[in-house]
This record gives C-alpha cells, structure tokens and sequence, in this order.
C-alpha cells in the first residue's frame, strides 16, 4: 500500500528499519517525534510518558479480541463485503488493535502521534513498521486507501490540550477535519467506526474533568468521575455535535448508530467499583424512549459507510 506525504505527495519510505535507527524518511516533511497539533500542544510527550507504564499484554490482547469480534458482526450486519481487508486505527497508542487485525488476515495499519517506536518493537518486533508516527495527525496514505478505519476512544482527545483537556475555540474544527480525512481514506462502500464516551452522560469511568475538583481521585475511589454535560469545559464529544459535523462532509456517506448497554459496557472493560450506581443509571437510559437513546447512550457508537458508487 502506498504512504504518501500530505503536504508534497511524495511517497514515503517507512521500514522497520527507519523505525529502528531513527532515521528519516524519504520526504523532507515527514519526521520523527513531531507532536500533532491536530491533537494539542504536548500531545505526543503526554502520550510518550504514558505509555512508558508498563502494559498488561495478555488483557490488551483478550480487549482487542472481544472488539475485533464486535467490530466485525458490525459489518456482517451493514454488509461489508468479507473479502476487504485493509485496515487503519487511528490513534492506535501501543498498537495491539493493528496486530488483531493483522492475525485475522488484514493489511492493517495504525497511526500514532506520539514516538513511542521503542515500545511498538519490544511488543511487535518486525511488525512495528506497521504501527506509523504521524506529523500534525495528518493520515500519510492515499485516499480510497481502506475499507476499515478505527477511532476507539480518541476523539475526545482530538483538538483539546493537554493533560487536562482544555477545549479551545478550535476543537470542534479540528474534530471535524479529523473525521472528514478519515472518511476521505475509505475506499468506496468502507466503513469508520467512531467509538467515543457521550458528553450527555453524567458520569466518565475513562478521565479525570478539569472543571471537578479532585476528578482524578474521585475516580481512583469510586471507578467513575461525575462530570457536568452541558457546559463548554467538558471535552467529551455529544451525537448532536457529530452530526452537525457529519452533514458538512462532502461525500455521500450512510450514518448508523449502535448503542451500548449495561452489558455491552461491561463487555468493552467497563467495570463500575460502585455497581448500584452503575446499575441505577443502565435503568435510567433505557427507559428513555428510542428516539432519544442515543443521546444519552453511556458510549457514542458511531458507523460511517462511505457510498458504494
């Protein structure tokens, strides 16, 4: 598969071997250790320190595993053709999604803004130079390159500067051309799954909120951080939001939406310390009529299938 640069075109040279010696690729734009600012100032040093924790390698591959089975009923069902097999996971951290995918048979690539190369070797070995340090969160491969693109729980990153998350008068921008240069790299009849907590949700189990005094230690307690839906601070991304961002794509594209349950929640890692609380709220949102379901859904499942013709 060709990998190009965004900014000249030119293809790029990207080899374990690059990888390993650091070198640069063939194309002067393209460089190591470039954080994104698609995704915030400090971004990829956020990322390094993060990831340099150690990795509990047999629960990342039994995540993955289960996603991968989820992911693909999901396209058995919207009828994406079997036989395509090229995927891409963007912002694949530590990259155990690409190497599920690879072992089911798919071209699969993963695109991470963080240098953290050292790590993808010493977890992958030869296959690291799949796992690609993207400049500025820029997508280095041709459009109609992949019938499968991957967003878990990325996007409420995206735009936002962290460690805390702190939105800018930026983000919904930034968040939109993030998910318009996805869908532009889907070949015809691909599909992107967007999987993202719901800012209508009163409660995050995956962050700490700025805007909470002591987020981070609330959630160490009690499995979640309360979080306040409806005000500017709060990074997480709403259904209403995508879809504003969705109808000025340019591309004739299907939108579909899944919502996770009580069930499905705990199926993706979600293990809630106070279980009566996480069990009121499951009640809460079921009871809310289907129309107004994914509003308030605890995870935005969002399907994109670009159109076949």
């Amino acid at each position: 598969m060709e990998m190009v640069c965004p900014i000249c075109n030119s293809k790029i040279n990207y080899s374990a071997d690059v990888i390993k010696n650091k070198e640069k690729p063939a194309c002067e734009h393209y460089f190591f250790r470039n954080a994104s600012i698609a995704f915030g100032e400090g971004y990829s040093e956020e990322v390094a320190k993060h990831r340099s924790e150690e990795i509990d390698v047999d629960f990342r591959e039994d995540f993955e595993y289960k996603l991968a089975n989820y992911i693909e009923r999901q396209l058995a069902k919207y009828n994406n053709n079997s036989d395509k097999k090229t995927f891409l996971s963007l912002g694949c951290g530590m990259g155990f999604d690409v190497m599920e995918f690879l072992r089911r048979n798919y071209n699969s690539f993963g695109i991470e803004t963080a240098d953290i190369s050292h790590e993808w070797f010493e977890y992958h070995d030869t296959h690291a130079n799949r796992l690609i340090v993207s400049p500025e969160g820029s997508i280095p491969f041709e459009d109609n390159s992949f019938d499968l693109i991957l967003s878990y729980v990325v996007l409420e990153h995206v735009g936002t500067i962290p460690p805390k998350e702190i939105v800018t008068p930026n983000t919904q921008q930034i968040r939109f051309h993030y998910i318009k240069n996805g869908v532009k790299k889907l070949k015809r009849g691909g599909i992107m799954i967007l999987i993202a907590p719901n800012k209508f949700t009163p409660i995050d189990p995956h962050h700490g909120h700025h805007y909470i005094p002591f987020s981070n230690s609330i959630r160490e307690i009690i499995g979640y951080t309360p979080t306040i839906p409806f005000i500017k601070s709060n990074f997480l991304p709403s259904v209403i939001e995508l879809e504003n961002m969705l109808e000025k794509i340019n591309q004739e594209i299907k939108i579909y939406y899944e919502f996770l349950s009580d069930r499905n929640d705990l199926f993706f890692g979600i293990n809630y310390k106070n279980y009566l609380v996480g069990k009121t709220y499951s009640m809460l949102y079921q009871i809310v009529q289907l129309n107004l379901k994914k509003y308030f859904t605890h995870f935005i499942y969002l399907l994109i299938k670009k159109s076949d013709k």
